[in-house]
């Protein structure tokens, strides 16, 4: 009755999209796979009556998915289970791993981005100049500065830590062309470690003050500041792992009339 209340779920670039925004679509089914969340919409294709079109919603952590350039296009699968079953493991679920692997890797680096960017604003601040020469900035000014880029570096660090475990886990540098990066990815899932607990720490209600918060958040967001390229490469460098295998329904057995009268 409200299809449209779909559109802004569905994770698209191909013809679902399209269909459910122009055409009345009579019949759908959802395909969820409890383990992973993934979830795919099956709908009649208009105009053609033997076949399918299946596609995603938009993964829970990315919010909304309409008109991301990111996501992965709808495919056509044929009206029997076996070969419709085949198609989405074979072909879909690839694609649609890979463009989930691209959509966090690109959450990432904007949430990177955007702490270097106030990074580099309060690290600038002008100093003050001091007997003997030396110069420094006043500390009122500087420890204010570090409060406030610290407090919102850490709205935009969720981000990362919402994304970079998986993306982590992907991660292979020995046969990557940077074998080295292999400790600095350690470093980086401590930092990530380290933030989690803290981050389940605060939504339990653990009390901490804000000089305790700064503390324990800085080392983290710092050791991924510094280390973001690396991390950034290796991340694009990797291909997410595959899925277990499934096992497809096989079509039932036809028997000839003459091996049906026996039995």
């Amino acid at each position: 009755m409200w299809q449209e209340d779909l559109v802004a779920y569905l994770w698209d670039c191909g013809e679902l999209a399209r269909v459910v925004q122009t055409d009345r679509i009579p019949y759908a089914a959802t395909l969820t796979d409890p383990i992973s969340g993934t979830t795919l919409l099956l709908v009649e294709h208009p105009g053609h009556q033997l076949s399918y079109l299946v596609g995603a919603f938009v993964p829970e952590p990315f919010g909304e998915g309409f008109d991301d350039p990111h996501a992965p296009r709808s495919i056509t699968v044929p009206p029997f289970p076996g070969r419709a079953a085949q198609v989405i493991i074979q072909r879909y679920l690839p694609a649609y791993d890979r463009a989930v692997h691209e959509r966090r890797i690109a959450h990432v680096a904007e949430a990177l981005d955007l702490i270097q960017s106030e990074w580099g604003s309060w690290n600038e601040l002008p100093a003050a100049p001091q007997p003997g020469g030396a110069v420094r900035v006043e500390p009122p000014a500087f420890t204010t500065a570090v409060g406030e880029f610290l407090e919102s570096a850490w709205r935009e660090f969720l981000t990362v830590l919402d994304h970079a475990p998986a993306l982590l886990d992907q991660c292979r540098p020995a046969t990557s062309a940077w074998p080295q990066d292999a400790e600095v990815l350690d470093q980086l899932a401590v930092a990530l470690l380290t933030t989690l607990q803290l981050r389940e720490d605060l939504n339990s209600g653990v009390p901490l003050s804000r000089a305790e918060h700064r503390a324990q958040t800085r080392p983290a967001i710092e050791t991924w500041l510094a280390h973001s390229q690396q991390f950034l490469r290796q991340a694009r460098a990797a291909s997410p792992r595959p899925r277990p295998t499934v096992a497809l329904p096989q079509p039932p057995h036809r028997l000839t009339p003459g091996q049906a009268r026996h039995r």
